[in-house]
């Protein structure tokens, strides 16, 4: 048994740190997002001057333009085409898929980069430096000690049709979250329950927990599970992760359902990423 932990404690630290390669080696990651602006209807300019409604610093005198939200759409226009590209080439004139088109444009001018993301009918512009202070100083995430009692088999109850409930992401917008069903499990001789959304192949379990308050980010961390086998899941805590407002403001992650506060302490996965939450 002895022996078995060792590996079990061995294969999650290996984990912690695929996750955390997997975060910061991606050019676009959350550590390099620098902002997110609001479009309104009509022209929203870019650039660097203090005069935009979307100034971002790092751009040059002419890397600068603007995006026109039109009837739904969103176009990029007025920009200088020797300075900034849309996915490697000259800006067209078809408008800019966005994050929930499946396979967002990429308008680059320099080390910054922006995609188009919509939120409950609202369009944003996101943006990167992959030069940023974040990316450079980036010292790693911070996790628990591994606890092998906090891999847990949960009896699971599937919800025939999914239920349905109002859910918010950080920017407050709310929307309809389907959820496939339900994990009942003990902690510390306390019933416990969370409520699963799907996630592809998996079960995604979004949450908070006592730890809140003091070591772990206050808006919640989020667990995934495979699907169940005959009645019952494993909730591995030691493999909570932070959501990605964690590590910057300019993130729009789904808050959990306040039925999966936990009102006990889950000390195993991710800490706090910034110390003044």
């Amino acid at each position: 048994m002895f022996q078995e932990e060792l590996e079990y404690i061995k294969k999650i630290k290996s984990e912690h740190l695929s996750h955390q390669k997997h975060l910061i080696d991606n050019p676009l990651s959350w550590f390099a997002l620098i902002g997110r602006f609001p479009l309104k209807e009509g022209h929203n300019q870019f650039g660097s001057q203090d005069s935009l409604l979307i100034q971002i610093p790092k751009l040059t005198e002419f890397q600068s333009g603007s995006l026109l939200v039109e009837s739904g759409k969103v176009y990029i226009q007025n920009t200088n085409t020797n300075q900034i590209t849309v996915n490697g080439n000259a800006p067209g004139f078809a408008p800019l898929r966005t994050d929930i088109d499946g396979d967002p444009d990429l308008i680059e001018a320099g080390s910054i980069a922006m995609q188009v993301i919509s939120r409950a009918g609202r369009f944003f512009l996101r943006v990167w430096d992959r030069e940023s202070d974040e990316v450079k100083n980036f010292s790693g995430l911070k996790f628990y000690p591994v606890n092998p009692a906090l891999k847990i088999k949960a009896q699971y109850t599937t919800y025939d049709p999914p239920m349905l409930r109002k859910r918010y992401n950080a920017i407050g917008n709310e929307f309809d979250q389907p959820y496939a069903g339900i994990a009942r499990f003990s902690i510390e001789g306390k019933d416990c329950s969370l409520i699963a959304e799907e996630d592809g192949e998996e079960l995604l379990f979004s949450f908070t927990d006592e730890t809140r308050r003091d070591e772990t980010y206050p808006g919640g961390r989020y667990v995934l599970t495979q699907k169940p086998v005959d009645g019952w899941v494993s909730l591995d805590f030691n493999l909570a992760y932070n959501w990605p407002c964690a590590y910057t403001a300019f993130a729009t992650c789904p808050l959990p359902d306040p039925q999966n506060h936990l009102a006990v302490r889950i000390e195993a996965g991710e800490k706090r990423y910034h110390n003044d939450h």
